[in-house]
């Protein structure tokens, strides 16, 4: 059984190194830094006590120990409920959590249901996003029957999780009982100091769910989510509940769902736009009111960093890893507006070569030069029209590369039906976003594309390098 298989020297010391030293460390104040400077000292040791760990099947209950830091999610918090609690664990406990991951990454593509796309190796949550636009395609055409959305709400998900379930529905998934043994024994003996004002303010255990900042939370709630799938799937056998469209929304079909929900969370109506996965999701294409919500994000970042005396690699680093960040995101479901990708151009501007007197000083080489690779004399940020083109030609890539993803499997029943994407011609009734993505055919080549996929992975900056012009930098 691989899941059982010893655990080598190799394998702990990968797990401790891919740890990064700006982690926070646990209670005991040792971060990865410290493991990785003393590793010839103390590196057999650590590999010693881990191995014997797992095959005693004994935690000390030292390594469970936690700090946990309130993250505020809102601009002026005043509840409790809003602040994000995040568990600090402690350098040792996340190599162990990370070596029992890598084993049951493997095994979740075999036991998810294609549904579920976050956490699972191969899987991408933005195809979840992409199929439920076209689900909501027609919802706001007045000649559609009438139709409806149940939203589940799951942001308190991760602090309700029973334990005895968890380990129930491990047990009931076939799981062996030593690997059952070593995920519980993380999940059950956690012990938390409360971190407050950057002074620990008290001990408590645990008594239930999962902890923001393990490593195995998201693929353990990913399992439990798989639960919810199949007792959906087992409500549409055997009652008048079935799926999007076959499903009439009669009030025995809507109590069949709330008996499968009672368990998890109360379900709400919704209405559009509404937000999936963080994203506002409507029928017809993004308005430039959708996405204010990006550019108020990138306001409150600018706030909060004009008051410090930053340097100008200082405002690259912030530029290139914060605020870019947040667009490749979004840009990765969507194509943007131009408008949209002008005002952020905008404020990435302002803010990378500062301001005096409520006045912009003066940019010195143009936007375009900027965002040039370092190697042709730019700060490596990225053009944002060209990149979000760039970026959505995954998709297209992952048409003909992974045949064996929902998504593409959806794509291939519901448009393409055996055609070939760049022979396919467009139809009437399609989703805005389908839209979008075949017009990406005249951007580009499928030889282009097909050279950005290098074994089995799409290089998003390889296809946007290949359409630079500029000369490499001979002093670079």
């Amino acid at each position: 059984m691989k899941l059982l298989k010893p655990f080598s020297w190799k394998e702990i010391r990968e797990s401790l190194f891919s740890i990064p030293i700006t982690k926070s460390p646990g209670p005991d104040g040792f971060g990865s830094g410290f493991f990785k400077a003393l590793w010839n000292d103390i590196g057999d040791e650590v590999c010693a006590a881990i191995t014997h760990y797992f095959e005693s099947g004994i935690f000390p209950t030292e390594l469970h120990e936690t700090t946990l830091s309130l993250i505020p999610k809102v601009a002026n918090p005043s509840r409790v409920v809003d602040y994000r609690p995040i568990a600090c664990c402690s350098t040792l406990y996340k190599c162990m959590a990370k070596l029992i991951c890598k084993r049951l990454a493997h095994i979740l593509p075999d036991l998810i249901q294609p549904n579920q796309g976050a956490f699972v190796k191969g899987r991408s949550i933005s195809h979840n996003i992409m199929i439920f636009q076209d689900l909501i395609k027609n919802y706001g055409r007045a000649s559609t029957s009438s139709r409806c959305a149940i939203k589940i709400d799951l942001r308190k998900a991760y602090d309700t999780v029973d334990w005895d379930f968890l380990e129930n529905l491990l047990k009931a998934l076939k799981f062996p009982m030593k690997f059952i043994g070593w995920v519980m024994a993380c999940v059950r003996n956690t012990s938390y100091f409360l971190l407050m004002n950057g002074r620990i303010q008290g001990k408590f255990k645990g008594g239930k769910g999962l902890r923001q900042g393990d490593p195995m939370s998201p693929l353990l709630f990913v399992l439990i989510m798989e639960y919810l799938t199949r007792s959906l799937q087992q409500a549409a056998l055997n009652s008048p509940f079935r799926y999007h469209p076959m499903c009439k929304g009669s009030l025995a079909a809507v109590r069949v769902v709330k008996g499968v929900l009672d368990s998890f969370a109360s379900a709400t109506e919704g209405f559009f736009p509404l937000n999936y996965l963080g994203v506002p999701m409507r029928p017809t294409k993004w308005k430039h009111e959708d996405c204010e919500v990006i550019l108020q994000k990138f306001r409150l970042k600018i706030q909060n960093w004009v008051s410090r005396h930053l340097s100008f690699a200082g405002r690259i680093q912030l530029i290139n890893s914060v605020l870019l960040g947040l667009r490749n995101y979004w840009m990765s479901i969507f194509i943007f507006p131009q408008s949209i990708v002008k005002d952020i151009e905008n404020i990435c501007r302002g803010f990378l070569w500062g301001s005096a007197r409520q006045r912009s000083k003066l940019h010195i080489p143009s936007w375009q030069k900027v965002c040039l690779p370092k190697a042709y004399g730019g700060l490596g940020f990225r053009e944002g029209a060209t990149w979000n083109r760039a970026v959505l030609a995954k998709y297209v890539w992952t048409l003909s590369a992974k045949p064996d993803l929902l998504w593409v499997k959806w794509i291939h029943s519901i448009y393409l039906k055996g055609v070939n994407l760049w022979n396919y011609g467009l139809i009437a009734d399609c989703s805005w976003y389908w839209l979008k993505l075949c017009h990406l055919r005249d951007h580009f080549r499928p030889a282009d594309i097909n050279s950005a996929g290098v074994q089995g992975r799409f290089k998003t900056a390889r296809l946007y390098n290949s359409l630079l012009v500029q000369q490499r930098d001979e002093f670079y």
